[in-house]
């Protein structure tokens, strides 16, 4: 695992263990505001816990097909489950394709049991939420925290945090759009920062995702940003509907930014494999795909710790 972050090595305790006792964080709204900004969570304090839910995939409320009931059943046990956290989290970030695509009944089952969530939710844009101009993936956004970023960025304690979108339809958004993160994050250089992309940014091991994601000379200008920055300790995807022992596996740490891919709400590509405290996990049979992890993330002044 120490391949993962050299400086806060990722461990993966019981789930009930706990280093912090800071009490509940209340839920808080968003302010609403123009695109690409988002309300400052610097006031929750050094100390704080985020939940990372990665390819919820939501379909219809009366899906009948065994990965779509599956993933809507082990959502809403994710959100029971954040629910009882103590501490809660500060936020919740659905780290992209909250839906299997932005047909209204879809997104309506999705948001009805993402607002079960006490946290702040947070919705990072994946290739099944919608194309440019993103305008169904903006109506989930505001619905959920009331403001209408597609890329955007906030803060939290010491951290700094950034989003950026799929399904970008031309090299002169890609450019908008890397461009606006390259001058976001050098002005945030004081602080240590996670940028969460849904789809991956390192290469998988499997090859039909080696075309699935951003095009080379997009993924080629993120390292560089990355790397001038300086200050990107995380870059956490999604997309690729891993499982946890798998997150950890095909990690990379290149020029100082560790590259991972955060396991899967979802039917998982886990290969028959996990940790043994994961494996085998919930029953898993005809009638269930599998899935259902997430990350959390303590913060513990500028250090962070992952847990599966």
């Amino acid at each position: 695992l120490d391949h993962v972050d050299r400086t806060s090595s990722p461990r993966i305790p019981s789930r009930d263990s706990d280093p912090f006792n800071v009490g509940l964080v209340t839920r808080r709204l968003l302010q609403r505001g123009p695109a690409r900004s988002i309300s400052s969570l610097e006031e929750i304090g050094p100390q704080f816990r985020i939940a990372i839910v990665a390819d919820t995939q939501v379909g219809p409320a009366d899906a009948k097909g065994v990965v779509p009931a599956t993933s809507q059943r082990k959502m809403s046990m994710i959100v029971d489950e954040i629910n009882a956290m103590n501490p809660a989290p500060a936020f919740v970030l659905f780290n992209g394709d909250q839906v299997e695509n932005v047909e209204k009944r879809k997104v309506d089952n999705f948001l009805a049991r993402a607002q079960k969530l006490k946290p702040l939710s947070i919705l990072v844009h994946g290739n099944h939420d919608g194309v440019h101009p993103y305008a169904e993936f903006q109506a989930m956004q505001k619905t959920i925290n009331g403001t209408d970023g597609i890329y955007f960025s906030w803060n939290t304690g010491d951290w700094h945090f950034a989003t950026i979108p799929t399904n970008i339809p031309s090299d002169s958004y890609g450019k908008e759009v890397l461009d606006w993160l390259e001058q976001d994050l050098l002005a945030h250089q004081d602080r240590p920062t996670i940028v969460f992309p849904h789809y991956h940014l390192m290469p998988q091991g499997l090859s039909q995702l080696e075309w699935y994601t951003y095009d080379r000379p997009f993924r080629l200008r993120c390292y560089d940003i990355f790397r001038r920055a300086g200050n990107v300790r995380y870059a956490i995807g999604g997309h690729v509907h891993n499982g946890i022992q798998t997150s950890f596996k095909t990690a990379w740490t290149y020029h100082g930014t560790n590259y991972l891919v955060a396991p899967t709400c979802t039917a998982s590509r886990n290969f028959g494999e996990d940790f043994p405290q994961f494996a085998p996990g919930l029953p898993q049979g005809p009638h269930d795909s599998g899935g259902g992890y997430y990350l959390l993330l303590d913060f513990n002044g500028k250090e962070v710790t992952l847990r599966g």
